[in-house]
Order: structure tokens, then C-alpha cells, then sequence
């Protein structure tokens, strides 16, 4: 019977990153399906003036580019888990020359990383919801200040996970660097 080669603790490490990156870019393609819903709906049988009508300034702004409220929190929480399921990598290949301990500031660039995806998510549905029931078409018809307090949302939301990947990236760009010097 073989033993099993124990895992050194930046391995693991290495691999809560790709289990959590692996969770948020499902969750994120998942929200994907919400712009097909969106869209399905709007072009089902019913009458054309079923839906609420879009604004001149709806038009007029970037936010065209998300023409469905849930489509900038999918793009963000899918491409944040994908990054993050590289720092994992990252970790399991520094983890084969190096057998040191996690950092406490590793350790939170994690929590952060996860807590800014997780709140993307959350901010996104749960304070459409709200305004959306406060105030109907509110993303579409530009009624302020909901939109702008569910953007702002949004972007505290990315904040904290910035700040987290730079932390990430300072400590992998720590030990890659000595690294590629010796080689």
C-alpha cells in the first residue's frame, strides 16, 4: 500500500484559491443566465408595451453596455473567480519550492478576494430587488438615487476584491521573484 505524500500548507493553500476562483466562476456563469432571461422575456408573445420603457438617458450612458442589471456583476464575479483559480496555481507550483507557512496577510488577501466576490453577488440581486421594488425600471429609467446607491454598491463591492488581488499579487510576486533570480 502506498503512503500518501502529505501537503504542505502553501499546496493547500493553493488549492482553497482554486476551490473558491472554481465556485465564483460557476456562480458567475450562472448570473450569465440572467441577461437570457431578461432577453427571453422581453421577446416572448406578449404585447410590446408589456415591458417598461428604456429612457433617452438610459441611451445615452455606458450603462447601455449592460443592458441587463445582473450582466456587470457576472462579467466581475467570473473573471474574478478565474483569476483567483490562477493565484491558486500560482501557489501549488511555489508551494514545490518553498514548504514555508501561510502569512496572516496571504490568509486575508483570500478572505478579501472571496468577501468582494460574494458581496458583488449579493449587492447586485438584493438591492435590485429592493429598488426595483421601491421604484419599477429604476436601472432602465435612471431614478436616482437608487441607481446610483446599487452602483456604488457594486463598486465597493469590486474595491474590497482589488484589494485583495494586490495583496495576493504582492505576496506571489515576493516568492516568484527570488525564484527566477537564482535560476
Amino acid at each position: 500500500m502506498a503512503t500518501a505524500n502529505k501537503l504542505n500548507e502553501l499546496t493547500v493553500f493553493g488549492f482553497q484559491y482554486i476551490r473558491w476562483g472554481s465556485r465564483l466562476f460557476i456562480t458567475g456563469l450562472c448570473l450569465q443566465l440572467v441577461p437570457l432571461f431578461h432577453y427571453a422575456r422581453g421577446s416572448s408573445d406578449r404585447p410590446a408595451d408589456a415591458d417598461p420603457p428604456v429612457s433617452d438617458e438610459f441611451l445615452e450612458e455606458i450603462v447601455l453596455w449592460f443592458g441587463c442589471p445582473a450582466e456587470m456583476a457576472a462579467q466581475i464575479v467570473m473573471f474574478g473567480g478565474l483569476i483567483l483559480f490562477v493565484f491558486g496555481f500560482c501557489y501549488s507550483l511555489i508551494s514545490r519550492y518553498s514548504s514555508r507557512e501561510v502569512t496572516a496577510k496571504e490568509r486575508l488577501a483570500l478572505k478579501l478576494c472571496v468577501i468582494g466576490l460574494v458581496a458583488e453577488t449579493l449587492s447586485t440581486a438584493l438591492l435590485y430587488q429592493i429598488f426595483e421594488s421601491l421604484q419599477p425600471n429604476f436601472y432602465f429609467q435612471i431614478i436616482e438615487p437608487h441607481r446610483t446607491i446599487w452602483v456604488v454598491a457594486q463598486l465597493l463591492s469590486f474595491l474590497v476584491y482589488f484589494v485583495g488581488t494586490v495583496l495576493a499579487l504582492g505576496s506571489i510576486k515576493g516568492e516568484v521573484k527570488p525564484l527566477l533570480e537564482g535560476a
